[in-house]
């Protein structure tokens, strides 16, 4: 055990001195630090710019909406096109056409002693044109809903949202600017994690 206590006492010095030399070479040294990533954001799709929700220095979350585009259009399509899928006034009414020619044509036929042909074959026409109209107001519901999904997809198109967690480091367009798919709004800068180079003096590099 005593000669352990030696040997640390008699090496003491020399870390010592070692660590005075790491303390002045780290004092000499010079680092880096950079952003992880740069993204030029730029709107998924042309038109006029309505809105720029951030500013340059704001912290923004990945998914989060930075920039809009004028949009009004879009919007009364949507809701158009929501009204129409989720009515069911033209198919209810078209079933109801459907059901009251089915029973012209049940009395043509029980009248057939009675009844012309012409009137039997009309009977049957509407019937057959009621249950196409009926057929075709489904078609349109369904296309409306379609046209829902297709709209919303649009306006979606229509924002631009940050791919990153990240600091605004610029922005180039203003609200009523033109923006273009090659033209970025903004700048953003991804900040989590951070990139460090460190230099140190060349002395720290023993040959």
């Amino acid at each position: 055990m005593r000669w352990m206590l030696a040997a640390l006492l008699a090496f003491a010095p020399f870390a010592a001195l070692a660590q005075d030399r790491l303390e002045q070479l780290a004092a000499r040294a010079s680092c880096l630090i950079e952003a992880n990533r740069i993204v030029k954001l730029s709107m998924p799709t042309t038109g006029t710019l309505s809105r720029v929700l951030v500013r340059r220095g704001d912290r923004v979350t990945a998914g989060q909406v930075v920039a809009e585009l004028e949009s009004d259009v879009e919007r009364a399509l949507l809701e158009a096109a929501r009204l129409r899928a989720a009515s069911g006034a033209l198919v209810a009414a078209r079933r109801s056409e459907l059901q009251n020619a089915e029973v012209r044509l049940a009395r043509a036929r029980s009248l057939r002693d009675v009844a012309s042909r012409q009137q039997l074959d009309d009977a049957t026409t509407a019937m057959d044109a009621a249950a196409a109209a009926l057929e075709q107001a489904r078609l349109d519901q369904q296309l409306a809903a379609l046209e829902v999904e297709r709209l919303q997809a649009t306006l979606a198109r229509r924002r631009a949202a940050s791919p990153v967690d990240g600091v605004v480091t610029r922005v180039d367009l203003s609200p009523g600017e033109y923006a273009d798919t090659a033209v970025p709004v903004m700048t953003i800068a991804e900040i989590r994690p951070l990139r460090v180079e460190v230099y140190l003096p060349v002395e720290a590099y023993p040959l």
